[in-house]
């Protein structure tokens, strides 16, 4: 990753994004859409700051673990989320390893999901289930929520959620037919 610069695997969204890159010794700018996600680190970060990737800022796979089990956590306890929560098996054991995998990959750590299962297209994993607006806002929601509950910088918390965001709407334009 290069300072003041979006991360190899973001670097397609440059051209997206209007706003200010912040340069500052201690801060990376991550890109996402039309916005720029500035995330702090400590001053161990910054003596290992090549290496950092959001997949590392968000804990590594112990830490999306946590973030995925609080995300479906979420699902089970929200009267909001019934509606997804009933398109998922009884057991959720393999939902939480899938999304897992691929938030890791997605994050820029390994490839954990096309290692075990094969390339993704998450509209079209997605597109045997009705979709639309109150699906796409409880998934968003549940993931807020998991958000909140992590020990992220608010900086990295935002960035996740506008990041997700981006596919969670593609998912319901697709399963509307609007794309």
């Amino acid at each position: 990753m290069e300072r003041g610069g979006p991360p190899d695997h973001h670097r397609r969204l440059k051209r997206k994004t209007f706003g200010v890159i912040f340069s500052q010794p201690t801060c990376y700018t991550f890109y996402f859409s039309y916005k720029a996600y500035s995330i702090s680190m400590t001053s161990h970060d910054q003596e290992n700051d090549a290496a950092l990737t959001p997949y590392q800022a968000a804990g590594g796979l112990e830490g999306i673990t946590k973030l995925v089990d609080e995300f479906y956590a979420n699902m089970e306890r929200l009267p909001e989320a019934q509606v997804i929560r009933a398109m998922h098996p009884a057991d959720l054991t393999e939902s939480r390893k899938k999304l897992t995998y691929f938030l890791c990959g997605w994050l820029g750590g390994p490839k954990l999901f096309q290692q075990h299962y094969g390339p993704i297209s998450i509209p079209g994993a997605h597109k045997r289930f009705p979709i639309g607006y109150e699906e796409r806002d409880a998934w968003l929601l549940c993931m807020q929520r998991a958000l909140a509950a992590q020990p992220y910088s608010s900086e990295l918390k935002d960035y996740l959620l506008a990041a997700l965001s981006i596919p969670a709407e593609r998912v319901r334009q697709v399963n509307r037919g609007e794309i």
